[in-house]
């Protein structure tokens, strides 16, 4: 079997029996694995893993895999559907925390971590409550050991302090807790409209049937049918209609929730990682919110159907009802449509301007042209020098590529999720405030960096290949930086200590957009890879190339280069910057997506039941229509009559839309980036562009209504 990525996480001995974890077979991690001299380095296989690349074989226990060049010794296979304590991270792998120095990457791998403080590369501790015990007093006996802690050793501490919470709260990513829940809310405001206006249209449907059945319930009801009973059958044929529906749209969601598998929610979980199935409770759900909502909005035109005038009925007369009830009814819920479909238009609109924002937004660099490799180097156990060797004929093989103008290597790209190394610094002349923590994002780059993103450099000069280890280290920050720490502009030739190292500043770069759209601006400085070669060799490597072609045809010629260095060495990510950059904006893309289908979708519904209405309102008033005609009216005067009767309903379907869309912003506020949740180009266009819709869908229904020849409908009275 040849090497692949695998994601591993480090744990200590008691973790699956704190959790309460029983094998699918073999043994999990015990405390005797954890220790420093625990002999055998053993590995726990997650289920999924097991079964994907081990063909679910039964004998895996006691054989060796390798990680990292290292041998590991199966013991185990975790049970079906334990991936972990996290949606957004699920592990391939279990190792006791003290054999992760074995992989040799990471923090983890560093022989003084076990001693030293201040790494902070621990990254969740989990504790079970004793019986009686809440979350607060928890949380009250870590913040006196964390001030403890701050006592005993300031400078490694920092002004830090520690959370404690309850576990559901750390399962999603830290930080899209808020925004997970209100996407999933979104979503299900989304659904519940859409199912509200086309329970308003189906109803409108039923109200039409139901008067053109009149003669019919006319006749039962002389012959002395209840009322009840009549109502119990056309709500019975609701109730059929609504279950029909419900199994087609199943179907439907089938289909849906495999397109949407791999569809990412705020936070980089997808909707897979959800394990979301149509299982037997889903199905019960559906059935039954179907049938409620086929008897709810069948009552009405079932109570409306057993009211007729039986005298027209059993004539066969149509009800007179231009200015009734029934009619009046059925302009309600057109209005009803109108706004609901309103409500979704507008949010569909407001995430799509948030997508022309974010598209356009200046991130600082140019993405256009540039292909991106992403390497994890530390999978390779290289030795500092084998990784500068590496990383300098990469270098060289990339801008040896066929149109490429700029290629650099880096730990870390604009809009990447990890890679940033954390240092506190100084800066001579600086006096920091009481309590304010001076620490910088360091990123490593080689000569090339700059120009293959397009990030210009300001002031002072970029790094060649004189900085290397012989040379005193060098920095270049960024512009906010150098504003912050040297107001007189002097960044360029001033001294910074990072980690107690002393680097001198020869650059300022402008700010770039780093980890979202909506971040704000972050200190960030960049050291030449080559005067840290260790931290490379430790380190995620990003290949950056700039070209003046086509940045997709570089992609497998990336593939072959980094194959003919080294064959093993995985590429996590292979994509061009513009498809990166999009990423960024998968929640507004997915959100503009949904709502834009849902409100299409409403567009029609909206349609659909305004035309019906009007062309059932033409058919039942051909005698006044005919009249109107014999007496001399035009055309036009026909028109105006029949759309004029629809102008109400429209309107206050879009005042009450705008009204109930206005008071939801809220809902969407968090996803939106540079676009008030109340833009009024927004509503603006919304609104005009329904009201054009509804005139369409009035207009070709009412012109049949210029059609009626009165001679033939007078004839008919």
């Amino acid at each position: 079997m040849g090497a692949r990525f695998t994601l591993v996480e480090a744990v200590t001995g008691n973790y699956f029996e704190m959790l309460g974890i029983a094998p699918a077979f073999g043994r999990l991690i015990q405390p005797e694995d954890d220790g420093l001299r625990a002999g055998v380095a053993v590995v726990v296989l997650s289920h999924t893993f097991w079964r994907d690349h081990f063909q679910a074989d039964a004998d895996i226990v006691g054989r060796t895999v390798r990680l990292n060049g290292s041998p590991f010794t199966v013991v185990g296979v975790s049970p079906v559907g334990f991936t972990g304590m996290s949606l957004s991270v699920r592990p391939d792998l279990w190792i006791p925390m003290q054999a992760g120095a074995l992989l040799g990457t990471g923090s983890i791998a560093d022989p003084d971590v076990w001693e030293q403080r201040g790494h902070r590369w621990i990254g969740r501790l989990i504790a079970r409550l004793e019986p009686g015990s809440t979350v607060e007093q928890a949380r009250a006996e870590m913040l006196a050991i964390s001030a403890q802690l701050a006592e005993e050793d300031p400078e490694a501490r920092g002004p830090r302090s520690v959370t404690v919470d309850a576990l559901p709260g750390y399962v999603l990513p830290v930080g899209s807790e808020a925004d997970m829940t209100r996407f999933v809310w979104l979503l299900s405001g989304i659904v519940g409209l859409t199912l509200l206006l086309a329970c308003a249209n189906v109803a409108n449907l039923l109200l039409a049937r139901a008067s053109t059945r009149a003669r019919e319930v006319g006749v039962r009801l002389a012959l002395g049918a209840g009322r009840g009973r009549l109502v119990r059958q056309l709500l019975t044929e609701s109730f059929l209609l609504a279950v029909l529906g419900g199994a087609a749209g199943l179907v439907v969601a089938l289909g849906a929730l495999a397109l949407m598998d791999t569809v990412q929610l705020p936070g980089g979980v997808s909707i897979g990682m959800l394990g979301i199935e149509l299982n037997t409770g889903m199905l019960a759900v559906t059935f039954i919110i179907a049938a409620v909502t086929g008897v709810m909005f069948g009552l009405a035109p079932a109570i409306h159907a057993t009211r007729p005038d039986l005298s027209s009925a059993l004539k066969g007369e149509p009800r007179r009802e231009g200015a009734g009830r029934g009619m009046g009814l059925r302009k309600s819920l057109v209005a009803v449509q109108v706004a609901l479909c309103l409500v979704l238009l507008a949010g569909s609109g407001l995430f799509l301007r948030t997508l022309q924002k974010g598209l356009s937004v200046d991130l600082g660099i140019d993405s256009e042209k540039v292909a991106l490799a992403r390497l994890p180097l530390n999978l390779l156990n290289y030795t500092p020098e084998q990784a500068l060797a590496f990383t300098d004929a990469l270098h060289a093989r990339a801008r040896a590529l066929p149109g490429v103008t700029a290629a650099g290597l880096s730990t870390r790209v604009p809009l990447q999720q990890g890679g940033a190394l954390g240092f506190f610094f100084e800066v001579d002349g600086y006096q920091p405030a009481p309590d304010e923590e001076l620490r910088v994002d360091l990123v490593l780059v080689t000569p090339g960096y700059f120009e293959s993103l397009g990030l210009p450099i300001r002031q002072g000069r970029t790094f060649d290949a004189s900085d290397d280890e012989g040379r005193s280290d060098v920095t270049i920050v960024s512009r906010s930086m150098a504003n912050a720490y040297w107001p007189d502009g002097q960044a360029v030739g001033g001294t910074m200590r990072i980690g107690g190292q002393p680097a001198e500043v020869v650059g300022v770069v402008d700010d770039v957009t780093w980890n979202s759209l909506a971040d704000e601006v972050t200190s960030y400085a960049f050291v030449p890879l080559a005067q840290s070669p260790a931290q490379a060799a430790r380190s995620f490597i990003t290949l950056s190339v700039r070209t003046n072609g086509d940045p997709q045809s570089l992609l497998p010629l990336i593939r072959s280069e980094v194959e003919a260095l080294e064959r093993d060495l995985p590429i996590t990510v292979l994509q061009t910057m513009r498809d990166h950059v999009n990423r960024a904006m998968t929640t507004q893309r997915m959100g503009a997506a949904l709502l834009s289908a849902f409100g299409l979708l409403a567009l029609v519904l909206a349609g659909v039941g305004i035309a019906g209405v009007v062309a059932f309102t033409v058919n039942r008033q051909k005698r006044d229509i005919g009249v109107r005609i014999a007496l001399g009216a035009t055309n036009r005067d026909i028109l105006s009559i029949v759309m004029m009767g629809m102008a109400g309903p429209i309107l206050v379907g879009i005042a009450g839309g705008l009204a109930l869309a206005l008071s939801l912003t809220s809902t969407v506020e968090s996803f939106l980036f540079q676009v008030s949740a109340k833009d009024p180009l927004t509503f603006v266009g919304i609104s005009f562009g329904l009201v054009v819709v509804a005139v369409f869908a009035t207009l070709v229904p009412a012109r049949q209504a210029t059609r009626v020849d009165p001679v033939r409908v007078l004839k008919a009275e």
